[in-house]
């Protein structure tokens, strides 16, 4: 069974679905319908994504969250599709959604949508013109998929040779095998108080707040300034924090908290760990988030309610190779030199699906012009 998330740049994907029953599915096919030449329409959460069913495609049904439309013999799918993509299209839908937690389209708003219908063979020029313009925009897009892939093994091999010493031509053979538990100082869970959006108090980093082994401070929370957990919460520079639970791919990140933004405390999702002076905490992260550290994270996981988890005695238990001090700084900064060009080269493969997507929504906002009806 398929639903909203199926259904992404024009076509549905078989990447992510759930199975039911036969019994379960004669009836929801039977209410769907589902045929080639159908077109489907996102209607709940994420509205207004829409494809057109191909004539080879094996019977599936549909949630809720999906519309089925059938067009009639006067109106071409793909131009039908396309026109519920564009940005009037897309206006109506935002102005027409109800609802408090998830938003979503009536059926009979739905079908009070305003259309235009040109003759026959305008609109196949126009699918035509559409779909020559985004070939090129796809062929684009699979470019910076391509680009973006092979950054990612970079990436992963960046941090495979700081864990082995070979990123500055050493050897580990020789450095001694400690745990997390014999070098830390302090490994301890943080917060698990309810936080607000108030800007006042102090801000508490959460699991969301660290992304590919950073710090990012967009949607900070807060807790009071004399929360009776303070100061014994608040961070300090250098402490190195692990998220212990998570969805199986992302349990494990890490980030080191660099004094920004100062005081900081963070919940209680993550672990932090502080260290000696003649460990560096950055070594610590990069040996975590090595396709070696990322293996024992799996080996180590255990699984809660869909959420997976690392809990501070594992966390103490892991081991690994620890060169001398210099050495460690040594690595870091060639590490971080290397990992800093290939930000620079990720910020523009994201500037450049944003021309893409900016460019996609320019064709149909040609192709399909502002509709009084829209307005409402």
């Amino acid at each position: 069974m398929l639903s909203a998330r199926n259904i992404e740049n024009g076509q549905i994907l078989f990447d992510n679905f759930r199975f039911i029953s036969d019994e379960s599915f004669a009836v929801e096919h039977a209410r769907t319908r589902v045929t080639p030449g159908d077109v489907l329409l996102t209607i709940v959460g994420t509205i207004g994504r829409a494809t057109v069913v191909p004539e080879s495609i094996a019977p599936f049904a549909l949630q809720r969250s999906v519309a089925v439309l059938s067009p009639k013999q006067d109106l071409l799918p793909k131009f039908l599709s396309f026109q519920l993509q564009s940005p009037a299209a897309q206006r109506y839908f935002g102005a027409n959604a109800r609802g408090t937690a998830q938003k979503g389209i009536y059926l009979k708003i739905l079908g009070e949508a305003p259309i235009g219908i040109p003759p026959l063979d305008e609109q196949r020029e126009i699918v035509a013109e559409i779909e020559k313009q985004f070939s090129r925009l796809d062929k684009a897009s699979a470019n910076v998929k391509s680009v973006k892939a092979r950054l990612a093994a970079y990436r992963a091999s960046v941090l495979s040779a700081v864990q082995s010493g070979t990123l500055c031509g050493m050897s580990y053979s020789d450095w001694p095998v400690r745990t997390i538990g014999e070098l830390a100082t302090k490994v301890q869970y943080g917060s698990s108080a309810k936080t607000s959006s108030s800007e006042k108090g102090i801000p508490v980093l959460r699991m969301g707040n660290i992304e590919n082994g950073e710090l990012v401070l967009d949607d900070l929370k807060y807790l009071p300034a004399d929360h009776n957990e303070f100061p014994e919460l608040l961070l300090e520079n250098g402490d190195l924090l692990f998220n212990r639970t998570n969805s199986p791919e992302l349990v494990g990140k890490v980030g080191v908290y660099k004094n920004n933004p100062s005081p900081c405390s963070f919940a209680s999702y993550l672990i932090r760990l502080r260290f000696p002076n003649e460990v560096v905490p950055d070594f610590v992260a990069y040996v975590l988030s090595s396709p070696i550290g990322r293996a024992w994270v799996r080996s180590v996981v255990s699984q809660q309610v869909g959420q997976a988890n690392v809990n501070g005695s594992k966390l103490k238990a892991f081991q690994f190779r620890l060169p001398p001090t210099n050495f460690q700084r040594k690595l870091v900064a060639e590490a971080e030199r290397l990992l800093s060009m290939m930000r620079e080269t990720e910020t523009q493969l994201a500037a450049a699906e944003r021309r893409s997507e900016r460019l996609r929504g320019r064709l149909l906002a040609n192709a399909f012009p502002k509709l009084r009806a829209y307005e409402k």
